[in-house]
């Protein structure tokens, strides 16, 4: 890692964001796939069964504060409104044993 801090990003969807979400979620991958800020962990939250995006949480490297809540301002997800609240907060990567299927 570098000497940037890791921030956690913690973003619930407002309800009835379901065809929202879905309809640009496009605009939401490009972003990702094309910003500078190195992405640790990204994803959405699920319902319980599984069945439905309640919410997005990204694990990311920035210098500080303002940064992780500037790559957040940027996601096309964030200009739509999609979600009613953010948490962005400092993470501490105490340990990590993930491996994406």
């Amino acid at each position: 890692m570098s000497d940037n801090g890791v921030f956690a990003i913690y973003c619930r969807d407002r309800p009835d964001t379901a065809s929202l979400r879905a309809e640009n979620m496009h605009l939401h991958r490009a972003y990702l796939g094309a910003t500078t800020t190195r992405i640790l962990l990204a994803g959405p939250l699920m319902n319980e069964d599984r069945t439905q995006a309640t919410g997005s949480l990204f694990i990311i490297e920035a210098r500080d504060h303002a940064e992780a809540r500037a790559f957040n301002a940027q996601d096309p997800f964030h200009g739509l409104g999609l979600w009613k609240s953010i948490d962005i907060v400092p993470f501490v990567v105490v340990r990590h044993d993930f491996h994406a299927d």
